[in-house]
């Protein structure tokens, strides 16, 4: 079996390495409106009007894990009728442009990032190259540390798909604590899964009035089709998005409720 051809993904405006060899496949992706060759949709202003605001690093954090969830729906891993998927463990790569670039450059963080996704999708190997140099203004008069989102008692964060594995876990945590519950909702794009949410989130509220809060962090592929649906880096940015809102709300640790590969 031969190696699958490598894909190159270029993220915020980053530009090719002279060094890469001959025979890759290059993609740019951009989320900016201003690109009308964009093919990532991602409303970072309006999640992080939502929390007031995240440092740098989060915001990079945010960014790395949309790219990696557009790359991965945009490169096929073959015919859904092939009898042996030989497409199925890509070489993905990626130089991003990001505000913390020093950091993102260290060994350990790259390697671990790289482990974590190798082992969540099956695929090949993730390579990052991190350039600095990318910034983005503030969202509002409230983007600043300062500005907390307000808590009244002991609060939770779980991933919130509308499926039916996180809400009984969000059920189980309203019945067994007096905890205020902050739902995190990643959003394809998908009107369905918008319905879905909302209704939920209308009954859960109606239930257990003052203790439902909802964020949602909207993320996908835009101006072309996806040509894979396997989703398999989802968690990933599942898992950033949560991050990003246990650290606005000083919490150690978030809930996730999933009985999926990799669970």
């Amino acid at each position: 079996m031969s190696a699958p051809t490598p894909i190159l993904f270029l993220c915020n405006g980053a530009g090719k390495p002279a060094d890469e060899p001959p025979g890759t496949a290059i993609v740019n992706l951009s989320y900016s409106k201003n690109d009308p060759n964009r093919l990532v949709n991602l409303k970072l202003p309006t999640f992080v009007d939502q929390v007031f605001h995240l440092p740098p690093r989060i915001l990079d954090l945010l960014e790395i894990a949309a790219y990696v969830f557009a790359a991965d729906r945009w490169a096929t891993r073959g015919p859904k009728d092939a009898v042996e998927f030989h497409a199925w463990p890509r070489s993905m790569r990626f130089v991003i442009r990001v505000r913390e670039a020093k950091f993102w450059n260290r060994p350990v963080v790259k390697n671990k990032l790289s482990s974590a996704l190798t082992f969540m999708t099956g695929d090949r190997e993730y390579q990052f190259k991190f350039l600095s140099g990318h910034a983005t203004p503030p969202t509002s008069l409230f983007d600043r540390e300062e500005f907390k989102i307000e808590q009244h008692r002991p609060t939770s964060a779980a991933l919130f798909s509308g499926g039916l594995d996180s809400l009984a876990g969000v059920l189980e945590r309203l019945h067994t604590t007096q905890d205020d519950i902050c739902l995190i909702s990643h959003q394809s794009g998908q009107p369905s899964t918008k319905r879905t949410q909302k209704a939920l989130v209308g009954s859960l509220t109606a239930l257990h009035p003052g203790r439902i809060h909802h964020y949602a962090f909207e993320c996908g592929l835009c101006n072309e089709r996806a040509a894979e649906e396997t989703q398999r880096t989802r968690a990933f940015l599942f898992g950033a998005i949560a991050f990003a809102l246990a650290h606005r709300l000083s919490l150690n640790s978030f809930y996730a409720y999933e009985n999926g590969i990799t669970s």
